[in-house]
């Protein structure tokens, strides 16, 4: 009975002796500055694998992958819970020429668009970093720490995007243009250029140190909108689309825009684009955290 009253009480020791250091660490360093940057890639109607467009990982065009950064803020709830701030920009890109699937490489459309985006996210621990020995003494062996967390995240974030399509080696932007009859067609109105996003993604981080950590991140962007790439539905009179295009638009560049093949009279009412599923856009991320210290008014500071 004395040896198990002695187990009980180490055991009791060793937790409570836990318990008390992860609530320091969470009391006085909840505040994690993340700075990243990494691939961009986009999932819509133009460019794509070798296939009718699937809407999936399976038609990502690497071809048209572009790059992308990100700056964010972290704040702990606890040992599994946390919010992400964060602001992603970058640019993205769709180019038939790149895909072998016929109608898209006949269709020869391209795009490229900045993306600016701000988003809040909840984060949840899957894989959560655990102590080696509570007194961290030199030499002695037994449990070891593990450094490694995994965490999956999701929220909501608001982003704008302005694609644009080079002619005669200018690039001009696509939206003011109407290149599917936006501009006079009253079944289909100007796309609104800022949009609402669902961020979701999951994050494989290592702790270097106390205060600072690696991690990458894949983080794939569902959103409300076809026409990142200014392309969605059927192909307009082009003559109609030149005639109320910007006055800074050249005429034939606004048929072009419209339909590359408008001199060969292959217009109208045909597919362009596919309607039923919304675009998206994929970041990922390799990035630094520093671990900051929340002063008494609750603010994060440098200083440790």
């Amino acid at each position: 009975m004395r040896i198990m009253r002695k187990v009980y009480t180490i055991t009791l020791l060793i937790l409570v002796g836990f318990s008390v250091h992860a609530q320091r660490i969470f009391n006085h360093y909840k505040y994690e500055l993340l700075v990243g940057v990494g691939p961009t890639f986009f999932l819509g109607d133009l460019g794509g694998g070798p296939h009718i467009g699937r809407h999936s990982i399976a038609d990502l065009d690497f071809l048209a992958t572009r790059i992308g950064g990100s700056v964010g803020m972290r704040y702990i709830i606890d040992t599994r819970f946390s919010i992400n701030s964060a602001i992603t920009f970058g640019m993205i890109s769709g180019n038939d020429e790149f895909t072998e699937e016929e109608f898209r490489s006949r269709r020869d459309l391209t795009f490229r668009s900045p993306i600016y985006e701000f988003n809040v996210r909840g984060e949840y621990k899957l894989i959560q970093e655990t102590r080696g020995h509570i007194y961290l003494l030199k030499g002695v062996e037994g449990q070891r720490g593990n450094k490694f967390v995994v965490r999956v995240n999701a929220g909501l974030g608001v982003f704008y995007f302005n694609p644009k399509a080079p002619y005669e080696g200018k690039w001009y932007e696509l939206q003011p243009i109407g290149t599917e009859g936006q501009n006079f067609m009253a079944t289909r109105r100007p796309y609104s250029r800022v949009q609402l996003c669902i961020p979701t993604g999951i994050e494989a981080s290592y702790a270097a140190s106390r205060y600072w950590t690696w991690s990458i991140e894949i983080g794939p962007r569902f959103t409300f909108t076809d026409y990142i790439d200014d392309v969605s539905t059927s192909y307009p009179n082009p003559d109609l689309v030149a005639a109320v295009a910007p006055d800074d638009i050249p005429k034939d560049a606004a048929r072009y825009f419209s339909n590359p093949k408008w001199q060969e009279n292959r217009w109208y009412n045909e597919k362009r684009g596919n309607s039923f599923n919304n675009d998206m856009y994929i970041v990922c991320l390799f990035k630094v955290h520093y671990k900051m210290k929340e002063t008494t008014t609750g603010a994060p500071k440098f200083t440790r």
